[in-house]
């Protein structure tokens, strides 16, 4: 009876310790930035609404976690999207392309991009494709810095900047995924260059960022 009550409080134990595996939250930095100012005067705003507001960049640096089963620790992704109009404007459509760095394996990257796509399915729209490339993700006190070899470059700094505009400065929008203590940041440059969306698109010295902790 006492070799019998050992093993299954051992069973007991041991399915324990898997649930709250498979249940560890995925935690990490975020950051994302748009070809329009998210933080603008309201002219400023409502000049850039027709005309801008169209592409963004949104990139993932994984620091822990585990979904579908499959541990997610140092894996980091890259989402660059399009759509028909200002992602404000209710009733966009969009498409998108995800390119997930290639230390990754083929199992982290399916599971990183079905996390992914269920946590920011609104914005990414229709997926193209999803890729692999070597993507380096840095965070320092005062900046981010992130790029995808030879097709997506974003640097933002952690705080925004002053920008041409005369009327008190305000957020528009939010964070395309939900953050803890969510920043606005000032984009030295972010562009893109890939056939996959068949656009290529650049922004510089805008207050269009986005950044912040995120835990799915």
């Amino acid at each position: 009876m006492r070799l019998t009550f050992i093993g299954a409080a051992a069973l007991v134990l041991s399915i324990g310790i898997g649930a709250a595996r498979a249940g560890e939250a995925v935690k990490g930095d975020y950051v994302e930035a748009r070809n329009a100012n998210i933080y603008a005067g309201a002219c400023h705003h409502e000049g850039e609404v027709t005309t801008a507001g169209r592409d963004a960049m949104l990139a993932w640096n994984i620091h822990q976690g585990e979904y579908q089963g499959v541990t997610l620790d140092g894996v980091k992704l890259i989402a660059v999207v399009t759509a028909d109009r200002n992602f404000e404007i209710e009733g966009y459509k969009s498409r998108s392309v995800i390119y997930v760095d290639t230390q990754a394996s083929a199992a982290q990257r399916d599971a990183a991009v079905a996390l992914v796509r269920s946590k920011a399915a609104r914005v990414l729209g229709q997926v193209l494709a999803v890729k692999r490339v070597p993507i380096t993700f840095t965070s320092t006190k005062k900046r981010y810095e992130v790029s995808a070899k030879g097709v997506a470059y974003m640097k933002v700094e952690k705080e925004t900047g002053d920008i041409c505009c005369l009327q008190p400065r305000q957020y528009w929008g939010k964070p395309f995924i939900s953050l803890k203590n969510a920043k606005a940041g000032f984009s030295h440059r972010t562009s893109y260059q890939d056939k996959s969306l068949i656009v290529a698109w650049a922004a510089s010295k805008m207050n269009s960022a986005y950044f912040g902790a995120f835990s799915f």
